[in-house]
């Protein structure tokens, strides 16, 4: 049906239509159209509507006929919108003598016609609204006047139009078309509200006798053409889905029957879907015998044409592919009344031409990716629909086989409904060109199904489903099967599961792959490297995805998959190298426990796991192994011998023989069947699809193993002898345990120092049993039970606070000679010590006195032995030390108390090596711990007895550490007093732990062999002092004395008192370097300290001397005291000049003042004396 147009008439006075400038304003005034950017407004809508273009017809009055009282209803188009008057005049007496009366007679006739618009165009040759003054602009226009006479209401219904000689020029027409545009609009809501209400009234009556459907149909068709007429075709789809909803009623109520639901005509079956003009439909309704059929098949088309004009050709594709799925299955209900093939032919027919039609609606038009992908999936949807008719007619025909692939599609068919060769004739009722080509010849058939499988899925790749696409290539694989065309068959089946991995399509993948094995061995081809892959790879969806499905054909699928693993193994058998398989969930194993169980007799751990094997079939397993992985670089593998595990769960026990306790987290496990590798990994980044029934338990699990003191142990430390600015040294302890060693190699690395394990150094009797190399230490021959203790030199670390040390240790046993323990061990070493001293010297003459304080740089206690100063060289006689203060016993120091020793020393000659500063100590938890461990051992001697001896031990240690007030009292007696602890936890029974208890408490030992004494040695340099001054106020009995007074027999001093003091500075230079012995003399100043509050100084406070060795420099001063109390004496300040006759240094020599009066004070007593006061007392 051919959209209409809006029509306007046109009509002028009969002495203008005749004229040349009626042509000139017809001409005029058809370039305005087509009209742009109106907006509609309708009232049963909520949305304002925007035609962006509208088509107009322009007619004359006269040819448009008079409308009557039809039945049919007509588009609300076959009329005019507007009815316009064109009125040439520029004299108001011919208007009003003759124009008027013809105004009004064409008024009359337009105004009595329903739902049109009427407009009157005044054309004047200039702007009468500007050009008239005067008594004429008084008067008023022509214009005025035609408004004046016809504008009978609000609404302004005329319009001038100034005559130039550009009469097409849009702007002179500016307001003549705004005007055509109102009419229209309001016109076209009046007729579309009429026309709405007709609708509504006739589907209300639809329950009524007589309501005939197809009258409705034309009712609200003739609606919709009006909308697409108006270029609204949003709305005119709106209507046709109404249409099609109240089809869908009608036809659900059988409220009515108009004829057969089909009664094909010739090329039913082969002409174009979506064409409109195929069939008279608009006859057919009239006549009311048009059939389900062919109303479904015109509502699509209508409905296709306007989404066609709306650019929206993918919903067009959509729906048609959705029509022919569901109308094409009903069709099948009346496939007695029609001939052979028709519905394949029908649906076939129809898929093919939509895709041409939209193909059609597109050309050279650009469209976005996004929407050309949509659009090539649909057009792809409907060629698989028309090779879907293919599969059917094929099966039918006997061409293609009737199991899958091919019989998805032809599930409704049975052998009764296949025709025989003698029925041929009776085909040729259908006429599409392409199956009547194929219906005898069968190559033909091979060649049409090849072709459009390649198209659907050139289309399907384009919009980028691959799953489709796929899905067809596995489609002619089977085709090429069926054909024996092995090759081509298993190239492709081999090919295709490669593609669905990635998106998880496991049912296709799996089937895929189960064709790939079928097809093999129907070539008979050896099962090489990649038929195993196939075959693993499809016992894996297999497991994943167990269903019937995937074995199509076979029979005991039990029995298959076992036939099929057996050959596999045997396959891989035959060759040379192993194959590995990641991720195959064929078997699970997840440990049953979160730890490990200690060996007894051995170094090792054992662990036990689930092994579910998801087969329906036994399995030999060579070897199950399970790595753990710790914080650092530490491998646990936990490995089993032979094992053969039946269908479902089996418990494992794996044996590791590393003895590496601690945390550690499943990384992977691995089978070996034969020559087949399965592994899976837990906690890397997986880049294939994980099996949720091991992967998902396993991944992030931890297992403890604990620690068994039983086992070869290695520790790295500080030694026990330190000594600052000797060589650096790491101290290695190797345990035995329970191993009697053969050999044990232990290779030492560290990113922080450079070990030389070369200049290691074992005393005693651990001489002969290690050796040292430039790149390992040998141990050999050692005992159960047995510590062997050796240091190893390093390059210096003085700029870290810690130390990783990284230790290889491999070792064998006597009772295991076979085995090769290798462990890899992270220690950390810290270079701080746990204690500091500090010194302070003290020059009093020709002796020193150096205090040297020792306190803890941690919060541990400190247990210190002894504290000795010596010389660098023992025997040397040049210098005497003597210790002033000597504590009995042991000391503690706390972080909060700390421990100070002093010592005097004397030089008897030349010193040249430094003194060294040795301290004998320990850790008051090194000595505890080693307490708490001999006296459990003394109280529980079996060897048997190590896990109550660790769990007593661990309790003991935890309880001092929650609690601190035992140490005082162990500090002061020695005793251990436990705190009260929940032993009952560890199952120790009241009697044994009361004796330890009782042990610790009060069988005091001796700690001076439990434990062993850190010794640490640091050198201390001499002190050396280029000048010492001893300066020295005395009181003198009067100011000609030059010797100071006897203290005892002195006189009283008074406040403002004057007496005489003697200043007396000696200056030694003893303990001056060697490089100062040559310097005779000095240039010194003293000065007197200012003290304004206490004393009144006079003489000289300041001056100058030489100071010679062991020289006095005598200056007698007076001195007041300006206050009474006991008042110290003023401080005497010396400093030095660089020396007169030693060399050109500038610089100052060193010098301390010893103030000999510094702790004395005088007793000022207050004077004496009388004031009188006079005091006025008045009397009355």
């Amino acid at each position: 049906m051919q959209a209409q147009r809006v029509k306007i008439t046109l009509a002028a006075p009969p002495q203008l239509n005749s004229t040349d400038q009626w042509a000139q304003i017809w001409s005029g005034f058809a370039a305005q159209f087509p009209l742009r950017n109106l907006h509609w407004k309708p009232a049963s809508r909520t949305s304002i509507r925007t035609i962006q273009t509208l088509e107009v017809n322009v007619l004359t009055l006269e040819s448009v006929k008079e409308e009557g009282a039809s039945q049919i209803p007509l588009s609300l188009l076959d009329r005019p919108f507007l009815n316009v008057y064109v009125v040439v005049c520029d004299d108001n007496d011919t208007y009003k003598n003759t124009v008027k009366k013809q105004i009004k007679d064409w008024h009359s006739q337009v105004t009595q016609r329903k739902s049109q618009e009427w407009l009157i165009m005044v054309v004047t040759k200039s702007d009468s609204r500007q050009s008239q003054t005067g008594l004429l602009k008084m008067r008023g226009t022509v214009l005025d006047r035609v408004r004046a006479d016809f504008n009978v209401d609000k609404k302004d219904r005329c319009a001038q139009l100034t005559w130039t000689t550009d009469f097409k020029n849009p702007t002179a027409w500016a307001e003549i078309i705004s005007k055509v545009k109102d009419g229209i609009i309001s016109a076209f809501d009046q007729a579309v509200s009429q026309r709405e209400e007709e609708v509504k009234r006739s589907e209300l009556q639809k329950k009524m006798p007589g309501w005939n459907f197809c009258t409705f149909f034309l009712l609200k068709e003739s609606l919709a053409s009006s909308f697409e007429g108006a270029n609204l075709p949003e709305d005119a789809l709106l209507q046709y889905e109404e249409l099609e909803a109240s089809f869908f009623q009608v036809l659900k109520d059988r409220t009515l029957w108009f004829g057969n639901f089909i009664e094909p005509s010739p090329k039913d079956d082969s002409l174009p879907l979506l064409l409109i003009t195929k069939k008279p439909y608009r006859d057919l309704i009239l006549a009311n015998t048009i059939s389900v059929f062919d109303i479904r098949v015109y509502l699509l088309a209508r409905q296709s044409n306007l989404l066609g004009q709306m650019r929206r050709v993918t919903d067009i594709a959509k729906k048609a592919t959705m029509f022919l799925a569901t109308f094409g299955s009903r069709l099948q209900e009346f496939q007695s009344s029609l001939p052979n093939f028709f519905v394949e032919s029908w649906v076939y027919s129809s898929a093919l031409s939509t895709v041409e039609t939209c193909d059609e609606w597109t050309s050279g038009r650009e469209m976005a990716q996004s929407s050309l992908s949509g659009f090539n999936a649909a057009k792809g949807e409907l060629l698989t629909s028309a090779r879907n008719q293919l599969d059917k007619l094929g099966i039918q025909l006997g061409y293609l086989p009737n199991k899958p692939p091919f019989s998805a599609c032809a599930v409704d068919l049975d052998e009764s409904e296949i025709p025989k060769s003698s029925d041929a004739t009776s085909n040729r009722k259908i006429t599409n060109a392409d199956i009547l080509g194929f219906l005898e010849n069968k190559p033909s058939f091979y060649d049409l199904y090849i072709r459009l499988t390649n198209k659907a899925i050139d289309l399907f790749v384009k919009a980028g489903r691959r799953k489709f696409a796929l899905k067809l290539h596995g489609s002619l694989a089977a085709l090429d099967v069926y054909r024996e065309r092995y090759s081509n068959a298993f190239q492709t089946y081999t090919s295709l599961p490669a593609h669905y991995a990635p998106h998880r399509w496991s049912s296709l993948e799996s089937y895929m792959l189960f064709q790939s094995i079928e097809t093999h061995a129907r070539m008979q081809n050896v099962r090489d490297r990649q038929w195993i892959h196939t075959a693993m790879t499809f016992i894996k969806a297999y497991v994943e995805d167990n269903t019937l499905e995937l074995l199509s054909g076979v029979k005991d699928k039990d029995v298959y998959i076992a036939s099929l693993i057996k050959s596999v193994i045997d396959a891989a058998s035959q060759i040379d190298t192993d194959l590995q398989f990641q991720e195959q969930p064929m078997i699970s194993i997840i440990p049953l426990h979160d730890s490990g169980r200690c060996a007894d007799s051995q170094d090792g751990y054992f662990l036990d796991v689930n092994v579910k094997n998801h087969l329906p079939c036994d399995l030999s397993i060579d070897k199950i192994m399970l790595a753990l992985s710790g914080r650092s670089s530490e491998v646990m593998e936990f490995e089993s011998s032979t094992t053969k595990v039946g269908p479902g769960d089996s418990t494992v026990t794996l044996f590791c023989p590393i003895p590496t306790a601690g945390s550690f987290l499943v990384e992977k496990a691995e089978v070996r069947l034969g020559r087949l590798i399965l592994q899976w990994s837990f906690n890397s980044k997986q880049k294939r699809r994980q099996s949720s029934t091991m992967t998902d338990k396993v991944s992030h699990m931890l297992v403890k193993l604990p620690s068994d003191p039983r086992v070869v142990r290695v520790q790295v430390e500080q030694p026990l002898n330190v000594e600052v600015a000797g060589p650096s040294k790491l101290a290695v302890i190797l345990s035995c345990g329970r191993n009697m060693l053969s050999r044990a190699l232990m290779k030492f690395s560290s990113s922080d120092i450079t070990i030389k394990t070369k200049e290691g150094v074992a005393e005693g009797e651990y001489y002969e049993l290690v050796s040292f190399s430039s790149d390992a230490v040998i141990v050999v021959n050692t005992m159960a039970g047995q510590v062997i203790r050796f240091d190893i030199s390093h390059s210096s670390a003085s700029s870290r606070d810690l130390i990783k040390v990284l230790v290889d240790l491999e070792y064998v046993t006597v009772n295991e000679p076979d085995i090769v323990r290798k462990m890899c061990l992270s220690r950390v070493v810290p270079t701080a010590l746990a204690l500091a001293v500090s010194v302070q010297d003290f020059f009093r003459g020709e002796t020193l006195l150096t205090k040297f304080t020792v306190s803890t740089t941690t919060h541990q206690h400190i247990r210190i032995s002894s504290v000795g100063l010596q010389p660098g060289d023992k025997e040397n006689s040049s210098i005497k030390i003597v210790e002033h203060s000597s504590p009995l016993g042991t000391i503690t120091v706390t972080p909060a108390q700390p421990a100070s020793f002093t010592f005097q020393v004397k030089m008897q000659g030349e010193v040249n090596d430094p003194l060294r500063l040795r301290i004998t100590y320990r850790l008051l938890r090194e000595e505890v711990e080693a307490l708490v461990s001999h006296q459990i051992g003394e109280v529980l001697p079996d060897p048997s007895e190590w896990k109550e001896r660790n769990a007593i031990q661990e309790l003991i240690i935890h309880a001092l550490e929650g609690d601190s007030s035992w140490v005082e009292l162990y500090e002061i007696t020695g005793e251990v007093h436990v705190p009260d602890t929940d032993f009952k936890a560890i199952g120790v029974s009241d009697e044994l732990f009361v004796r330890i208890r009782q042990s610790l408490r009060e069988n005091v030992l001796s700690t001076e062999n439990v434990c062993d004494w850190r010794r640490f040695s640091i050198p201390v340099d001499l002190p050396r002092l280029d000048i010492l001054a001893t300066a020295r106020i005395d009181i003198a009995a009067n100011p000609f004395d030059t010797k100071p007074t006897n203290k005892r027999h002195s006189l009283p001093i008074y406040a403002g008192q004057p007496i005489t003091a003697i200043l007396s500075i000696n200056t030694s230079f003893y303990w001056a370097g060697r490089d100062k012995k040559d310097i005779t003399q000095y240039r010194m100043r003293f000065e007197l300290e200012e003290t304004i509050k206490d004393w009144l100084v006079s003489g000289q406070r300041r001056g100058d001397f030489i100071a010679k060795n062991d020289s006095t420099h005598i200056v007698s001063i007076t001195l007041m005291a300006l206050r009474h109390g006991e008042i110290p004496l003023p401080k005497v300040l010396v400093t030095a000049f660089p020396p007169l006759n030693g060399g050109s240094s500038i610089t100052p020599p060193s010098l301390e003042t010893y103030q000999v009066h510094g702790a004395e004070r005088l007793l000022v007593l207050p004077r004496a004396g009388r004031t009188t006061f006079f005091l006025n007392v008045g009397r009355e």
